[in-house]
């Protein structure tokens, strides 16, 4: 019964997120979900802080459950800006 009050409570969480979203005109509202918001956060904490900052503030005793779902890893790749750009439409004249 436990799981079912806390899937409700998430579905109406995500109801009002979208709705507060599409009530300020942002676009795609419904890409930006609650869960995106805790990454984000975990995520600044992370690299503005450091990671038992970004555990804390989401709740989570141990490390493990924050790094394995809320803290994005940082990727470097090399810079294909110019390849990429090839994709845009080209500016009418």
């Amino acid at each position: 019964m436990v799981q079912a009050r806390n899937l409700h409570a998430g579905l109406q969480c995500e109801e009002a997120t979208g709705a507060a979203l599409d009530a300020a005109g942002i676009d795609n509202a419904h890409l930006i979900t609650p869960h995106a918001f805790r990454r984000t956060v975990a995520t600044l904490l992370a690299r503005e802080v450091e990671d038992k900052a970004a555990a804390s503030m989401l709740g989570h005793a141990d490390l493990t459950m924050t790094h394995a779902a809320y803290i994005e890893r940082l990727k470097e790749v090399d810079d294909y800006t110019a390849v990429l750009g090839g994709l845009a439409p080209k500016p009418r004249s």
